[in-house]
């Protein structure tokens, strides 16, 4: 048997975005946090998602979060993302979804 020709295949990861039409822009930013155990590294990605309401952003982390560290999360996003006036939606992708509502007491027409 001769071997023709090798080809390489890659595999991407992809992100779909659902209902695009939702948000204005979608970005895709690294999210870097201290996690207790020496300096700042990086920690995983966060999708964003700018709506005319809210912001959704969507936490892909590479390693599980520790539940200590979802305090730490959630700051590290107000700090990056919460200056735009609107409200935030924390979307934590950690084997299971986990939602936080992390500004909603500044925006009482979005509370339940």
């Amino acid at each position: 048997m001769e071997i023709l020709k090798e080809v390489s295949l890659l595999n991407k990861e992809r992100i779909i975005i659902s209902n695009p039409e939702k948000y204005m822009r979608v970005d895709i930013r690294n999210l870097n946090y201290d996690d207790g155990e020496g300096l700042a590294g990086y920690n995983g990605n966060v999708v964003v998602g700018y709506g005319d309401e809210a912001l959704d952003i969507f936490f892909l982390s590479i390693n599980k979060v520790k539940n200590e560290d979802m305090d730490t999360i959630c700051e590290k996003v107000m700090e990056q993302f919460g200056q735009g006036g609107k409200l935030i939606n924390l979307i934590i992708y950690n084997g299971d979804a986990t939602i936080y509502n992390l500004n909603e007491e500044d925006y009482p027409e979005h509370s339940n």
